[in-house]
């Protein structure tokens, strides 16, 4: 009995599925039952009616007075372009361009930030194999640029910059196997689609703008080091657009050898970015999907180790709080989403593909 439940505890980061190749418009994808391999699934009717309804509705009627800046449906100049859309037509998909940096913190004080009810459900067991110890956890920060967002075809989405800070290994079905990824709050700039569509998981969303806007971080002069900062906009007074200091900062650059050779490994950051994400509505699931093992991660966007600080205040902390030497990865990711899934759907979910899973 200890044995299989030892063996289910690993269900959710020790599993081979089939590879994901961007050349092949028929290779196979898991959509998160053991032993089931197909495309993404597709999305139900009445999350492509609310999505619909939202790009339709939403972006014709919302003209935030406080928004700081307009923003057209292709303003990355330097992310590459949806490379799936026509494969999976059916599902919305996108590049994305992300910088995953990982906050190991006592393990006490990641459930004093979760809520009451998830604190318990750390499944510790799915994560220490990765040389983290049962009395640490791995906080995610992740800070993301998605472009080029189609459905059906349809570029009717601007890119979406955003922030959150997440909690993986989350048991949300309390089957010792599946886990999750919870998020509180997620930094967003102003887009109807976005916001509402988040707000519907119970996430908490807050209006901002990024330094850069345009791109997923910028170079800083004269170290050269890359950097993004967010700032929540204040509705109060539109006339001032940034608070004096931004919310959260990340400073980063290439790893040396010597760090490169302390990494986290591949599976680690396949693993806690294809968990399926909730909110405080612990019914409805996101299952975005990022793929590791496209073209897209080749050349000059080929995956990168970095090493980082960052500055996080509140909402997604209780206090300001600087990290030095955070170990991270950057990548150009291409991306598949299933919108509004029950998350018991999701049971035994374990990843996207053997380059893909944990």
């Amino acid at each position: 009995m200890l044995e299989e439940k030892a063996k289910r505890a690993l269900i959710c980061n020790s599993a081979t599925f089939n590879t994901f190749d961007d050349h092949k418009a028929n290779d196979q994808f898991h959509t998160g039952r053991p032993g089931e391999n197909q495309h993404p699934t597709a999305i139900p009717y009445n999350a492509i009616f609310h999505l619909l309804s939202v790009i339709t509705f939403g972006l014709a009627s919302s003209t935030p007075s406080h928004a700081l800046h307009p923003r057209d449906l292709h303003n990355c100049t330097t992310c590459a372009p949806n490379i799936i859309s026509e494969i999976y037509p059916n599902n919305v998909t996108a590049t994305i361009n992300a910088t995953s940096f990982i906050l190991t913190v006592p393990i006490t004080y990641a459930r004093s930030l979760l809520p009451s009810s998830l604190a318990p459900l750390i499944l510790t067991n799915a994560y220490t194999r990765f040389s983290i110890p049962k009395t640490h956890y791995p906080i995610v920060l992740d800070g993301a640029f998605q472009h080029d967002i189609r459905y059906k075809g349809i570029n009717a989405v601007p890119d979406q910059p955003s922030l959150r800070l997440t909690f993986p290994f989350i048991d949300l079905l309390k089957d010792n196997g599946t886990c999750f990824r919870y998020t509180s709050y997620i930094y967003l700039a102003q887009s109807p689609v976005a916001l509402n569509g988040t707000a519907s998981y119970g996430i908490g969303t807050i209006v901002a703008s990024f330094d850069p806007d345009n791109e997923p971080y910028t170079a800083t002069n004269p170290s050269g080091h890359l950097a993004f900062s967010v700032y929540a906009e204040k509705e109060s007074s539109p006339e001032i657009p940034h608070r004096p200091e931004p919310d959260a900062t990340a400073t980063f650059s290439p790893a040396s050898p010597i760090d490169a050779n302390h990494a986290f490994p591949l599976a680690f950051y396949r693993n806690i970015t294809n968990q399926p994400t909730f909110g405080n509505n612990t019914a409805l699931c996101d299952q975005k999907i990022r793929m590791w093992n496209t073209s897209l991660s080749e050349g000059a966007e080929e995956r990168q180790h970095v090493i980082a600080d960052v500055v996080l205040g509140t909402p997604l902390l209780e206090a300001k709080r600087v990290w030095r030497g955070v170990k991270g990865i950057r990548a150009s990711q291409a991306v598949v989403e299933n919108l509004y899934l029950e998350c018991g759907s999701l049971k035994g979910y374990r990843g996207t593909g053997e380059g893909d899973s944990g």
